[in-house]
């Protein structure tokens, strides 16, 4: 029973698709239309407000297609 325990994690998963996707939509229940966007959204779940690391696990899963995005992908910045 422990190690069941011990081994079950909860993941959020983030959907991105560049057809049936609006950055608009929260990317769980239905998606996301730019990797962007979703990147946005993962780091929320994954820092805290102060920029610490929370020790959740996030998926993000990109349909097929091909991305292009205009804005480059900024990371969190830790400083």
């Amino acid at each position: 029973m422990l190690c069941s325990a011990l081994l079950s994690f909860s993941q959020t998963t983030y959907y991105i698709d560049q057809v049936a996707g609006n950055d608009a939509n929260n990317g769980i229940s239905s998606p996301v239309k730019t990797i962007k966007r979703a990147l946005q959204l993962a780091s929320g779940m994954v820092y805290t407000s102060t920029k610490v690391p929370n020790n959740k696990r996030v998926a993000v899963l990109v349909a097929a297609g091909d991305y292009s995005e205009n804005n480059p992908i900024i990371g969190l910045d830790k400083g």
